[in-house]
């Protein structure tokens, strides 16, 4: 064996050209990573999403590349999965509607998308339409929407919509416009949108006895303007102590046939602030002010409200504790706003209960959107409705494209405004009651089955069993509900989709006071689009394919078969 022997200058000199080797390796590693760096794509647009506590991803950048094609909308049904639904960042409003009265079957076209995404600077292919369409029952309708003025910090969309029918009887006409504009801002940390929407619509009172009484349209003739404007600001960076809010302030001008203005001011501020992976609690205060007039009367009608809540999570449970203290017009309430639910993720099972209470002021312009052959002098005497609704539900997710869910829950509502018509006349105006209490148990099931875009169908029923009453009858409500869609893309070119819907039990008081019973509404359509070039669509579709005369509102049937087609332009 031979020894190494080294002296202290040598030992110096062979640590000094190991230093060196390790230096020069470091160097070739950074360089190294610098080219790859920038041999990386420059990110052409950069989101922020949505603050929400459950999504965050800490230290990362998304960025989102949108694609955007305007189509006409599919008539299906959502999918219900039993997913774990995002945290709220503010409590779902739970309010009592009415079904809305179908004038008229009608081209429904997608609203204009994206807005309120944030920053994009990406091309978007074809991100303007034009529509014309044509068909029986001097069908005409016509749409416009322009979604392709952005920058870099703003986006911004305009829709105009024409529609207009007439049908056999005098009266039976039909015509409206809408024109709708909206815009969002992205700065310093805040997203900001605002909004403009100008309604009218022209129709007849023609649900009279057409052998008995003779009117020009003129005299039947009804009218509603709706102007809108509104506006909003939601933080996207963390706020001062950390708060998220979103204030929203909304102004509205009404008119309608016998009712000269109606002012209606919403303001809504909700704040709250996330503790930790658990703990989130909210506050929001909120006022509705209305005043409504014609030449002899005036009636306010405002609500102020706040809402605190807590809301935890931990693991599969969430719950959601809030109460609402409300100052109505005439009476002050603590409205309950209770949510839990739990999720048993193997079994793809969510199970949720809540205990959910709303004041609905009753404006008239909420009243015309459920019933517009109102006369305008009976939305004076309405009283505003507090509505209770607790329920259970059960939701199902079966493989990979089957989901069910069944509900189960009662209801109670406190002055619910219940639509009848009139006893003087001709019976053709409809006015509103008030029924001091109303309780109900009400049911619920759907299913749905989803192969991707290739295939769909869905349905979904409701039953109210009224069981508690003041009246005969709740008036102008339907104690049964069913809907079924289905779609189909056999190729990439072709959509097809056909429907089906009834409403049962609705009942209503004819001219003489009796209480009947409306015909039954069973509602098939089918409906087909076809896309000839990338620019250049068609569709086609069929409404009330059996001609049925349905009547939503008694005395007021709908139009028969109803045929209509046209071609969409995107560019």
């Amino acid at each position: 064996m031979m020894a190494i022997t080294m002296n202290r200058n040598t030992k110096t000199i062979i640590a000094g050209m190991l230093v060196l080797l390790y230096s020069e390796a470091s160097a070739q590693t950074r360089n190294k990573r610098k080219v790859r760096q920038k041999a990386l794509p420059k990110p052409a647009a950069q989101v922020t999403t949505i603050n929400r506590a459950d999504t965050t991803i800490k230290g990362a950048t998304l960025n989102v590349y949108q694609k955007y094609e305007p189509v006409l909308k599919p008539v299906l049904k959502q999918e219900f999965t039993p997913s774990l639904p995002p945290k709220p960042k503010v409590a779902d409003a739970q309010e009592y509607t009415v079904p809305q009265q179908t004038l008229v079957y009608s081209y429904r076209s997608l609203p204009l998308r994206p807005l309120a995404l944030g920053k994009d600077s990406s091309v978007i292919p074809f991100a303007n339409y034009a529509i014309l369409g044509a068909g029986n029952w001097s069908t005409l309708l016509a749409e416009v929407g322009i979604g392709g003025f952005q920058g870099k910090q703003w986006q911004s969309a305009f829709q105009a919509k024409y529609l207009t029918q007439k049908g056999n009887l005098t009266g039976q006409v039909y015509r409206d416009f809408d024109v709708t504009g909206q815009g969002t801002l992205n700065t310093n940390g805040h997203l900001i949108d605002a909004g403009v929407q100008v309604a009218n619509s022209v129709f007849g009172a023609y649900g009279y006895d057409h052998d008995r009484f003779s009117y020009s349209f003129d005299q039947l003739k009804r009218s509603r303007t709706n102007v809108t404007l509104s506006g909003g600001i939601r933080n996207e960076a963390a706020g001062p102590w950390g708060l998220s809010y979103h204030p929203i302030i909304s102004l509205n001008y009404f008119t309608a046939t016998e009712l000269e203005r109606e002012t209606n001011f919403q303001l809504s501020i909700p704040v709250e602030k996330q503790f930790d992976e658990h703990l989130s609690a909210g506050i929001g205060v909120a006022t509705w002010m209305t005043n409504t007039a014609n030449d002899s009367l005036s009636k306010s009608n405002n609500i102020l409200q706040f809402s605190p809540n807590l809301t935890y999570r931990e693991g599969a449970f969430v719950g959601h504790i809030g109460l609402k203290p409300t100052i109505g017009a005439t009476t002050t309430y603590i409205l309950p706003d209770i949510k839990l639910q739990y999720k048993f993720s193997e079994a793809k099972l969510l199970i949720s209960g809540a205990w959910l209470a709303n004041l609905e002021q009753n404006s008239a312009r909420q009243l015309y959107g459920t019933n517009p052959f109102l006369i305008g002098r009976s939305v004076f005497n309405i009283q505003q409705t507090k509505s209770d609704h607790v329920f259970a539900k059960l939701e199902l997710g079966i493989g990979n494209h089957l989901s069910v869910w069944a509900q189960g829950g009662w209801k109670q509502f406190t002055n619910l405004p219940l639509f009848v018509n009139s006893s003087i006349g001709d019976g053709k105006d409809l006015i509103v009651v008030n029924d001091p209490e109303v309780q109900a148990i009400v049911w619920g099931a759907g299913i749905n089955y989803l192969i991707g875009e290739v295939f769909s169908v869905g349905a979904s029923g409701n039953w109210n069993n009224f069981y508690k009453k003041t009246y005969d009858h709740v008036y102008g409500m339907p104690s049964i509900q069913f809907r079924g869609d289905i779609g189909w893309k056999p190729i990439p070119a072709l959509k097809v989709s056909a429907y089906a819907e009834v409403m049962d039990q609705i009942w209503g008081i004819d001219l003489l006071g009796i209480s009947r019973k409306t015909n039954s509404i069973i509602d098939v359509g089918l409906g087909a689009e076809y896309s000839f070039l990338k620019q250049l669509k068609g569709f086609l579709r069929v409404d009330n394919l059996l001609n049925r005369k349905n009547e939503r509102w008694l005395g007021y049937p709908s139009f028969g078969i109803n045929l209509y087609g046209g071609v969409v332009f995107l560019f």
